[in-house]
């Protein structure tokens, strides 16, 4: 069996590295705000940083921790962070508490990705429907024979509630759907580590043996994570609805399960604050061809 390394450490260390030299605009670490928001934007977070400042990405990561986006507003409500980046626009409890202190928050689309599926890269199987999808997590589909593909069961590895991706699976595609109950050994960890682990109970991880690619298997994340990878890993990225995860289906809406990547500040940052110098910055050629050549889909 072919175990799979997700990211292979000399990718990772070219793709960090590659974004860290100088820009013509320069922050110092002191200078750089306290960022928060949502696991899924923290790539985006070091590299803006990295780039900007000049420091490493080791020292970046150490700088903005993301954590979640309910912390993020509170934090940034509170004036304990200055920027947030999040998948999640504000609901109306953050719109509420931000109206009660007076405060308007300033949402600026950054960035696009999208969730994609993985599969072997000899599963025959190129192309699922949401129906299909829906139908392997709810339990219903069970073999890959039934979609056309080999006389293979289908082992559908999973995220743990919580996890951002499984939302986006809950939300986009599940649509109300229960899912089946999966073996313990195909719940994978919230940052979709290739070493698996499963909440075994409400305050405890039980670590679990590495994702294995067999020809069964299919797994799903970000394709900012799993693009590039492919030849590499053994693995494909799946169709849905006969649209390729592709920069240009993803840009033109072909693929629908996208979803954008906002940076959120408060309006009262002052003109030439380092927040908004970094949302200027994320939006200028600079920005976005980085945002693009660490595996993100530019919003210009």
């Amino acid at each position: 069996m072919r175990k799979i390394k997700l990211i292979p450490i000399l990718f990772i260390l070219i793709l960090l590295f590659s974004a860290c030299g100088k820009e013509d605009i320069h922050l110092t670490s002191d200078q750089y705000p306290v960022c928060r928001g949502d696991v899924i934007a923290s790539r985006i977070a070091t590299e803006a940083m990295c780039a900007l400042t000049g420091i490493s990405a080791e020292e970046a990561r150490g700088y903005t921790r993301l954590l979640g986006s309910e912390s993020g507003y509170e934090e940034l409500l509170a004036g304990v962070s200055q920027l947030v980046f999040t998948t999640e626009m504000p609901d109306d409890a953050t719109l509420a508490a931000a109206k009660a202190a007076g405060i308007t928050l300033e949402v600026t689309p950054i960035a696009k990705d999208a969730l994609v599926f993985i599969t072997h890269e000899k599963n025959p199987v190129r192309s699922l429907t949401m129906t299909e999808i829906a139908g392997i997590y709810a339990g219903t589909i069970t073999d890959w024979r039934s979609l056309s593909g080999n006389n293979e069961s289908i082992l559908a590895y999973r995220r743990p509630d919580g996890d951002p991706y499984h939302t986006l699976l809950t939300e986009k595609v599940m649509h109300g759907t229960s899912f089946g109950e999966a073996p313990l050994s195909l719940v994978t960890n919230v940052s979709g580590d290739p070493l698996l682990f499963s909440l075994s109970n409400e305050n405890s991880l039980a670590k679990l043996a590495p994702y294995e690619n067999t020809p069964g298997a299919i797994y799903y994340g970000s394709r900012y994570y799993f693009a590039g990878t492919e030849e590499q890993n053994g693995i494909r990225l799946v169709s849905v609805e006969g649209a390729e995860p592709s920069l240009k289906n993803i840009q033109n809406g072909k693929y629908n399960l996208t979803y954008e990547i906002y940076a959120i500040i408060r309006s009262d940052s002052r003109t030439g604050s380092a927040e908004r110098v970094i949302v200027d910055w994320l939006l200028s050629d600079d920005g976005q061809d980085m945002l693009k050549e660490v595996g993100y889909v530019p919003v210009s």
